[in-house]
């Protein structure tokens, strides 16, 4: 598993984070925001989440180079 914490401050980036998910589909990504996991590819789940909390992805496999430059406006740096 591999976790990536980052930030969305508004509806806007939830927006522009979920829009860069669509274009991976065969990614299975998953969202931890406090005591819940939603499913990367869900819009209503998205909407569900409580951007006052952290947001971390969790991903199955080591993410591409690709998926790393499409998400990284929004990964918090380490």
């Amino acid at each position: 598993m591999f976790n990536i914490p980052i930030t969305i401050t508004n509806q806007k980036e939830i927006m522009d984070v979920f829009e860069i998910f669509t274009k991976f589909p065969h990614e299975t990504i998953m969202i931890k925001n406090g005591d819940i996991a939603i499913d990367g590819h869900s819009i209503m789940g998205f909407f569900s989440l409580d951007i006052n909390k952290p947001v971390e992805l969790v991903l199955n496999s080591e993410p591409t180079e690709s998926f790393t430059n499409a998400l990284s406006k929004y990964m918090v740096a380490a």
